[in-house]
């Protein structure tokens, strides 16, 4: 049973993984927006969840991005990956300044 439980769970651990990363940006956004705008971030390639975080006292915030991938060495030649300048691209269409843009150690 332990064997059966290693394997699966090795299995799944070289399948997929996840990273965290966060783009931070100033400027004034629609609080009333913010659902919307996770939702369209969404469909970015290899995005599985964002959170949005705004100040509206300081006019500031950050995306939370999270994203799956494959490790490393499992990638394929013609794999399309997360590109954080989709992310920097969506702020600027919505009139906010891309400041930082980090990963986040899991």
């Amino acid at each position: 049973m332990k064997r059966v439980i290693l394997l699966l769970f090795s299995l799944f651990a070289t399948l997929s993984y996840t990273q965290t990363y966060t783009y931070s940006f100033k400027g004034e956004l629609d609080e009333s927006k913010i659902s919307a705008y996770e939702q369209e971030c969404l469909k970015f390639n290899k995005v599985v969840q964002v959170k949005i975080k705004y100040k509206p006292e300081k006019k500031m915030g950050e995306f939370i991005i999270k994203t799956s991938s494959q490790k490393e060495g499992e990638r394929k030649e013609g794999d399309v990956l997360f590109q954080p300048v989709d992310i920097k691209q969506f702020l600027m269409d919505k009139n906010l300044q891309p400041l930082n843009f980090r990963l986040l150690k899991d």
